[in-house]
């Protein structure tokens, strides 16, 4: 049977976007909502673009490139209960190099931008922020790795921690517990994801004479945690 276009995975559509002005950059960052924006989520690549090329990207930025101006960013529940986390998928070095400019830690064109006797527009040069609505961390990390697989800037050795990163969230997680009341108590045992685990772990941690544990979901050993009246 001969494949068809229909059946080529797509990437996620964003559900909002909008123009940021490098001259807005930063109050974007730090606009007080929650949940706060994280740059630096811990699949980001451990690669730092260097001074020259930052100025580069300053450059090309300040004279009307429109291609690598798109930042994605993902928050689960966004424009529905603001649930986080609220990380940039896509664009830290980028965000980077635009924020050194803007302090006056790199130049452009050999100078700072204290130097230009004008001020930049108001409207451009901008970045396009994009923020999608992937529910789960395992579908976050696959998303960074059809993103930068192959790519030039990251190393085999990134890509691969990323990839064992998804790995442990795919990787079936149990967590069991017990509570007493007086002479009543209760157990469970029961399998999760990754983050699934950990959010059912602070859930737990709020009962009174409670003790939870978390396993692999092969050994079932692991950490105990417990909360005391």
């Amino acid at each position: 049977m001969k494949p068809t276009f229909r059946e080529i995975p797509q990437f996620p559509r964003a559900g909002y976007e909008v123009n940021v002005p490098w001259m807005d950059l930063e109050t974007h960052l730090n606009r007080p909502r929650p949940p706060a924006i994280i740059l630096e989520p811990d699949y980001q690549r451990g690669h730092v673009w260097s001074a020259d090329q930052q100025t580069a990207f300053v450059e090309y930025g300040l004279m009307g490139g429109e291609s690598s101006m798109i930042i994605t960013s993902n928050c689960p529940g966004w424009m529905i209960n603001f649930k986080g986390p609220y990380e940039v998928v896509d664009g830290l070095q980028r965000i980077t190099a635009v924020r050194r400019f803007m302090r006056g830690e790199i130049k452009a064109f050999g100078h700072t931008i204290k130097e230009y006797a004008d001020e930049m527009s108001w409207s451009e040069p901008s970045f396009r922020w994009r923020v999608l609505s992937l529910r789960t961390r395992q579908e976050v990390l696959k998303l960074y790795l059809l993103l930068n697989d192959g790519g030039v800037v990251h190393s085999p050795q990134e890509i691969e921690r990323v990839r064992e990163l998804l790995a442990s969230e795919n990787r079936p997680t149990i967590v069991s517990w017990y509570s007493s009341e007086g002479s009543t108590t209760r157990s469970t045992a029961k399998f999760y994801s990754t983050q699934e685990a950990n959010e059912e772990l602070r859930r737990l941690a709020k009962i009174p004479w409670s003790c939870a544990v978390l396993g692999d979901g092969e050994t079932k050993t692991g950490s105990t945690r417990r909360r005391a009246r």
